[in-house]
């Protein structure tokens, strides 16, 4: 449950907020941030079949090291954010920060497919 419930609220606690997060502190435009909030979502379409049929092929033997692995992916981009600097105001931000929205869909995605064999 503990697993489950860091799992959660770093997930579906940063996505209503997104947007606005990369708005304010790295200062995007609307358009944007819009357009980055929407590439974990884009990432877990494409990657979340695969992951399944993959952890479909390897059984049951790694999903607890594969949900540890996914948790920690995702509190190490906040981490990531928490920590870089803040873009200087009147300029747009670097599109370097959107690298890490890559990895948080795909932790996202493998996260979502260890939801139903894990309970």
């Amino acid at each position: 449950m503990v697993v489950y419930g860091a799992g959660y609220s770093g997930i579906h606690a940063f996505y209503p907020n997104m947007s606005k997060f990369f708005q304010q502190k790295f200062q995007f435009t609307n358009v944007d941030a819009g357009h980055i909030a929407a590439i974990p979502y884009l990432v877990a379409s494409f990657c979340t079949p695969a992951f399944g049929s993959i952890l479909n092929k390897i059984g049951d033997t790694f999903y607890e090291s594969l949900l540890f692995v996914c948790i920690c992916t995702i509190f190490s981009i906040h981490s990531f954010y928490m920590v870089h600097g803040d873009a200087e105001p009147g300029t747009e931000g670097s599109f370097l920060v959107i690298m890490p929205m890559f990895l948080f869909g795909i932790a996202h995605a493998c996260f979502t497919v260890l939801n139903t064999p894990m309970c």
